[in-house]
């Protein structure tokens, strides 16, 4: 359902609009396993889908170049993306800041 939620954000944004998201970005990726960790290289979106999307044990784990496309697709500008440092024992989410064009 990404890009029915990057398009939904394009909908109910004003142009000129300033969004702030985190993703779940290459800091994730040692999560995945050996043949996700291939595909999240690749692009591909991966979903581990452990209950219904929307339940916090529902995750998606977006690529960058994956998200920065879909972005830039549906008309948005990138600000900024800051892959975190991660913790010790805890990756933290990717930071973007788009502005809709």
């Amino acid at each position: 359902m990404h890009l029915q939620w990057i398009k939904e954000l394009n909908r109910v944004s004003k142009k000129g609009a300033v969004l702030f998201i985190t993703t779940h970005g290459n800091n994730f990726k040692k999560k995945l396993t050996k043949k996700e960790q291939i595909d999240f290289s690749s692009g591909k979106l991966i979903e581990h889908q452990y209950k219904i999307e929307g339940n916090r044990l529902f995750v998606a784990y977006q690529p960058p170049v994956l998200f920065k496309t879909l972005c830039e697709e549906n008309g948005f500008t990138i600000l900024l993306h800051d892959e975190r440092k991660s913790e010790v024992s805890k990756p933290s989410q990717d930071v973007w800041v788009h502005k809709k064009s």
